[in-house]
């Protein structure tokens, strides 16, 4: 197969742009790994024993993992309009990234109240709860 210039930057340009993301990733996993541990601090291992783990998890507290470190701050809810829905660096990326929160985001641009209050697939998208 023959690869002419035109399929070749493209090829490239998509190498590097991984490259860029995977470095962006790479640095948002350790503020996440920051953050968690200084949440372990602040819970205490009491909260963080196998046997808390049920009365921890409905107080929204994370779990211990099987390395015995948390793995989430918590799990939080997201429902919103564009407030919620920013492109790039929005606030329920930095509660991931910089704080380790899980986040279910529900949360799309445009949508109006009414939407957001009784759309279907706002009940289908929170059926994990």
């Amino acid at each position: 197969m023959v690869i002419d210039d035109i399929t070749r930057e493209a090829l490239d340009s998509g190498r590097n742009q991984a490259t860029r993301v995977l470095e962006l990733r790479a640095v948002s996993l350790k503020k996440r790994e920051k953050a968690l541990k200084t949440y372990a601090r602040k819970v205490g291992k009491k909260e963080l024993k196998a046997g808390a783990a049920e009365g921890a998890a409905a107080r929204g507290f994370a779990l211990p993992s099987i390395s015995g470190k948390p793995e989430t701050a918590g799990i939080l809810v997201a429902e919103g309009d564009s407030w919620f829905d920013y492109p790039m660096h929005d606030i329920l990326k930095l509660l991931e990234d910089n704080h380790g929160y899980d986040v279910e985001s529900m949360a799309h641009k445009g949508d109006p109240i009414e939407v957001m209050a009784y759309g279907e697939h706002q009940l289908s998208d929170c059926t994990w709860l």
